[in-house]
Formats: structure tokens, C-alpha cells, sequence
């Protein structure tokens, strides 16, 4: 999740719900501002099994434009903050294969 729409991180960090005062980021279609219980409860039921990420839009565009340059394809911010996660090798994918 981009740093602007995080509403999920918030939830897992916090336990519980989290609403979001406001969707502030160029990955609005990410935007929930508050996740719903079903999808918490189902984190919470396999603890450290779920991770999350949170990136900066800045991140998101260079992941946009990083994209583009290897496969020629404009993808949108919610894919690229996806892909962001892939490119900089984000801590909550290492044990992944």
C-alpha cells in the first residue's frame, strides 16, 4: 500500500480498524479508507503469515517508470506500488521464492 492509502497496515499494526481521514495518494484506486473486519480477521487468524508494505508515491513512480523501461508497458499506480514492493526488494517478500 502506498503510504497515502495504508489502511490495511494500519489495521494489522493496530489490531483493530482503522479509518483513514483521508485518501492522499496518486493511487487512489488503492484507496480504502478503512478495511474491512472480514479481511482483518482473516490476517489475524494466521499471524506473521500476513505482511504488508507501505511505500511513498515517489516509490510507485519509479516503480511506473522502471516498469515501462523493461517491458514497454505503462501499468497504473496501484500496479507499480505492487511492483514497487518486487523492485526494491521489500523486507516483508524475502522469504518468498
Amino acid at each position: 500500500e502506498t503510504h497515502g492509502a495504508a489502511s490495511f497496515h494500519a489495521a494489522l499494526e493496530a489490531g483493530e480498524l482503522v479509518t483513514l481521514p483521508a485518501i492522499t495518494t496518486i493511487a487512489t484506486s488503492l484507496g480504502a479508507r478503512r478495511v474491512s473486519q472480514v479481511a482483518l480477521d482473516r490476517a489475524k487468524a494466521h499471524p506473521g503469515a500476513v505482511r504488508t508494505h507501505t511505500m511513498s508515491d515517489q516509490d510507485t513512480v519509479r516503480s511506473m517508470v522502471r516498469f515501462m523501461g523493461d517491458h514497454r508497458l505503462l501499468v497504473e499506480p496501484a500496479c507499480a506500488a505492487a511492483l514497487s514492493a518486487v523492485y526494491d526488494k521489500a523486507p516483508a517478500l524475502q522469504d518468498c521464492e
